[in-house]
């Protein structure tokens, strides 16, 4: 369960985990960011600049959103995790023949590579199309951004903010509200109800379909969510 009705990040890393995925795993968190207050696990330049990095990456991510945007989320995870290695160095060794042990433990070490390159690719992929997104947005191609941010919606179909992207152009550039909320809108709905503005950008869709009456619901919903937004209200 989500903590916070309003699921938006805080621009504090800690925060974000503690309201996302509750008390345990935000503690879980801290302690592994524990690391970055000790001295480097071994004194050489190398490992001073490796601890360099991720405090300071760590460091600005208490005050932005650092860690959910790439590419520094990937960086910053993979200094904390370089900091950790030394720590938490562990070898492990069959005893006798093992050969079963081996093929097994082979077999799983394989199936984790493949997996963890399937979502590396998955990853750069969808980031990509996003970044593609910002770029026309940028330089004012409304139809190139939907476009963009439609894909990277399919290629991580449970991504609200892929999804909110895309209804946003759909709806206000675009002109399309049908497509924003039947393709789009409807599925941040169904994954995250309460998700930032989804409610009031289902009821400017069901507006211009002239379903007033089931816009009206959302708009009250959003004005719940947000009870000093004016324009909600």
């Amino acid at each position: 369960p989500v903590a916070a009705p309003i699921p938006r990040h805080p621009h504090n890393e800690v925060l974000h985990v503690f309201s996302q995925v509750g008390i345990p795993a935000g503690l879980a968190w801290l302690g592994v960011m524990s690391i970055l207050v000790s001295r480097p696990p071994r004194r050489t330049r190398f490992w001073w600049a490796v601890h360099f990095t991720a405090f300071v990456i760590m460091g600005h991510a208490m005050f932005d959103q650092t860690l959910v945007q790439p590419p520094l989320h990937i960086l910053g995870l993979f200094m904390l995790g370089m900091l950790w290695r030394p720590v938490l160095y562990v070898r492990g060794q069959c005893s006798g023949t093992g050969g079963r042990r081996t093929a097994v433990a082979l077999a799983v070490g394989v199936i984790g590579g493949v997996c963890a390159i399937i979502t590396l690719v998955q990853d750069v992929r969808h980031d990509k199309w996003v970044r593609q997104g910002q770029i026309a947005d940028d330089h004012g191609y409304p139809q190139k951004a939907y476009e963009a941010y439609a894909q990277a919606a399919e290629i991580y179909p449970r991504d609200v903010r892929s999804h909110m992207l895309a209804a946003i152009r759909a709806n206000r550039d675009l002109n399309k509200p049908g497509t924003a909320l039947h393709r789009h809108l409807s599925e941040v709905l169904k994954i995250e109800p309460d998700y930032a503005k989804v409610n009031l950008h289902t009821g400017i869709a069901l507006g211009q379909l002239n379903k007033h009456e089931r816009a009206i619901r959302y708009f009250k919903n959003e004005a719940e969510l947000y009870p000093f937004d004016v324009r909600t209200r």
